[in-house]
């Protein structure tokens, strides 16, 4: 989902670019409450994509995710979705998150669905500007903004995705 064909406004970035974006901290202990990066492992040992969390903000309750599967091959099995899953019970258990925020583009029509069976709803496509300032994401200009809340303590392990 990222450079040509179809995604020539979302270049893939370089490696400086990545390390700017992905900060140590997301790859190691010290990015615990505030933001990390996990490998997503099915059940045979196969790495398939990647999950993590960022801007946490533990007094409104919310945070960012975002998910990227290694290739489409990985797609349609639910594993995206369990991921996402047991990431918002996690989050939601540690630090009492009941918000969580996901903004995939537009065009990605199978991530959309997939985040919509995990319980997250469209609530709008703003502006590169406004995904920015509001929720610190602007990726592509077709991106919109998916939410999930919860209230209640879910149980870990216990996933409406999975498969």
């Amino acid at each position: 989902m990222m450079g040509l064909p179809l995604y020539p406004d979302l270049p893939i970035p370089t490696w400086k670019e990545f390390c700017d974006d992905y900060k140590p901290h997301f790859f190691n202990s010290s990015g615990e409450g505030k933001g990390r990066d996990y490998i997503i492992i099915t059940n045979s040992n196969e790495e398939v994509g990647t999950i993590r969390y960022d801007a946490l903000d533990k007094k409104k309750g919310g945070v960012v995710l975002d998910l990227w599967m290694r290739a489409t091959k990985y797609c349609g099995f639910g594993f995206g979705g369990d991921a996402l899953n047991t990431l918002c019970d996690y989050l939601h258990q540690r630090y009492g998150v009941t918000n969580f925020v996901i903004s995939p583009s537009g065009r990605n029509k199978q991530a959309i669905a997939s985040y919509q069976k995990c319980g997250f709803k469209c609530v709008s496509k703003p502006s590169k500007e406004i995904q920015k300032k509001d929720f610190g994401i602007s990726a592509c200009a077709d991106n919109i903004i998916m939410i999930k809340k919860v209230s209640h303590r879910p149980t870990l392990g216990k996933t409406p995705c999975n498969h």
